[in-house]
């Protein structure tokens, strides 16, 4: 259940971390601050600090409300269904880091920037599927056993 959940946060977690290292790699070779910095940085600014805040914060906790509402009657969870809610959890805070890769782009102002980029690396960090973290989520939740030929 871990390799398939990781599998999902890679996917995610390795092109954002190419598109910083390019958008580094060309603010410093070419020093292009007229396109990094544009004249209409202050809209975009919170709007890429209020969407990260919104994939990081806000719309984790609210399908984690809805997963519990949905199976709050039954005794056991099963683990597809648990497998599918984790890897769509991945799919939802990694918003926050292309937020933040978006804003960077952009070139917005360094407090919406700041703001962004903690709530990027709270996101990666608060959500990387760890093997304790599954299991604590697998006790809370119940979650039936999978045997090694369901796994996919």
């Amino acid at each position: 259940m871990q390799q398939i959940v990781r599998t999902t946060y890679l996917r995610h977690i390795i092109p954002i971390c190419v598109g910083f290292g390019v958008l580094c790699g060309l603010r410093q070779l070419t020093r292009i601050d007229r396109l990094m910095q544009p004249v209409t940085s202050d809209p975009w600014g919170a709007l890429v600090f209020v969407l990260s805040a919104g994939f990081a914060l806000a719309l984790p906790i609210g399908y984690r409300l809805v997963f519990v509402h949905r199976y709050r009657h039954r005794f056991h969870v099963p683990s597809r269904t648990f497998i599918r809610f984790e890897k769509n959890l991945v799919h939802i805070v990694m918003g926050a880091p292309y937020a933040a890769l978006a804003g960077y782009g952009l070139g917005i102002g360094t407090f919406h920037f700041a703001g962004s980029l903690l709530m990027a690396i709270y996101a990666v960090y608060y959500y990387y599927p760890s093997e304790k973290r599954l299991a604590a989520e697998s006790r809370l939740f119940r979650v039936t056993p999978l045997s090694k030929a369901g796994l996919r």
